[in-house]
Order: structure tokens, then sequence, then C-alpha cells
């Protein structure tokens, strides 16, 4: 009986916060324009520390967006890791490490990018935003890296 009601109280507390960010997340999945869809479901995941509420939504790209803006907003990178390597032929994880990489001036973001076409932009993007430009060492196209020593920072 004693272990009866300490289930019986644990639903009562926890059914209605389920409840909530279900209802929360309803409503974001039902949001037509993307940018409100991506802002209202990335707000329900950090409100709820959990950036798997970001994978309730159909489309690829609204998952790794979200995840992205939950990784920023939380200061960790290794959320992007909750994106199926297969999404969108693999570069959803890569797109999200490589957005945190800009937002936060890191390289070794762009550095950990296994998809080749993402990864010396990544660096070369940096270097346009202000990064040292010895960032443009770890470019592997010597045409790319040229034009990445080449750039002028602009802010």
């Amino acid at each position: 009986m004693k272990s009866f009601v300490g289930v019986s109280l644990f639903l009562m507390i926890s059914l209605p916060a389920l409840a909530d960010i279900t209802g929360s997340v309803s409503a974001c999945l039902k949001e037509p324009w993307l940018p409100n869809k991506i802002k209202c479901l990335s707000a329900a995941a950090v409100g709820e520390r959990n950036a798997q509420v970001c994978l309730w939504d159909e489309n690829p790209a609204v998952r790794w967006v979200c995840v992205a803006k939950y990784a920023e907003h939380v200061g960790d990178s290794s959320s992007c890791d909750i994106i199926p390597a297969m999404e969108l032929n693999g570069i959803s994880r890569d797109l999200c490490r490589g957005h945190l990489a800009i937002v936060w001036l890191k390289p070794a973001l762009c550095q950990e990018l296994t998809t080749e076409a993402l990864r010396d932009p990544c660096f070369h993007k940096l270097v346009e935003i202000g990064g040292d430009k010895s960032i443009c060492r770890e470019i592997d196209n010597s045409k790319r890296r040229s034009v990445c020593e080449d750039t002028e920072y602009k802010r």
C-alpha cells in the first residue's frame, strides 16, 4: 500500500508538468511560420532543459535549428549529438556544430565537422567575422585558404 501511495503522489506531481510541456509543444508544432515554430520549440526545450523537445517536429531543418538554438542558449555543443547522423544526408549535426562555432568563435568546433563541404567554409567564416587569420591554416582547399588569408575583417 505504501508504494502505491508513493506512485500515486509521483503521478499527481509529474503528470501536470508533462501535460504542460506537451501542450506547449503542441502549440509550437501547429505554428505555420517556421521562424516562429523554431523560436517556440527552442524556448520550450530551454524551459525544460531538454534538447530532445526539438525532435518532436517532423521537419529535419526545424529540428537541427531548434537544437542549435538550444545548444547556443545553454552553452553546450554536445546537444548537437542528439541529431541523428543520417538526417539531411548526415549534415544536420555538422550544421548545428558549425552554427555554434561561428556564434561562439570556436575553431575547435569547425575542426569537429565531418562534412567536408562545411568544414573549410566554417574556418573562413570565423576569419571573416574577426577570428585570427591563423585559422586559415586549417583550411584544406588551397584556393579557399588563399582567399581566407586575404580576407579583411568584416564587422
